[in-house]
């Protein structure tokens, strides 16, 4: 039984493939305000911990309701949705994302537990914010050669 393979419609096809997924890289561009608004959520996030459990829920529920909006907005925007990492540099990122945004958390929970005055929250703020920002910048990188490099 002959074979119709042939070696040259495979390069075909597999170069085909390398244009696609340049050009998809191509699109995964986040808008200038996505992440200073990420940013500032993550920072009430942080800062909701050192308030009353009244008014720490509902900055809690702000911030997660704004992260989730931020997402299916660019999802709708873009038509691009990315639910898991594509590679060692995005997973590096989200880790370290997300570990500084739990230290944060604790330090706020601490400073709050210690009765000193509470704007001492504004430091593990500052610090998810900047992560958040850097880092958020830092995974869209990331992705970009992911996804370009297949």
């Amino acid at each position: 039984m002959a074979s119709s393979f042939d070696p040259q419609d495979a390069r075909e096809v597999l170069g085909e493939l390398d244009v696609d997924r340049a050009r998809l890289a191509r699109k995964i561009v986040t808008p200038w305000w996505y992440y200073p608004i990420y940013s500032l959520s993550m920072a009430v996030l942080v800062v909701s911990q050192v308030l009353n459990n009244f008014s720490s829920m509902g900055l809690a529920l702000v911030a997660l309701i704004v992260f989730v909006s931020l997402r299916a907005i660019y999802n709708r925007r873009y038509g691009l949705s990315f639910t898991r990492s594509t590679g060692p540099g995005t997973r590096g990122a989200l880790v370290a994302l997300v570990i500084i945004l739990v230290l944060s958390m604790v330090a706020a929970r601490v400073i709050q537990s210690t009765q000193v005055e509470l704007w001492w929250a504004a430091i593990p703020a500052v610090i998810a914010a900047v992560a958040g920002y850097v880092l958020g910048r830092r995974y869209d990188s990331a992705l970009r050669r992911e996804v370009a490099a297949g």
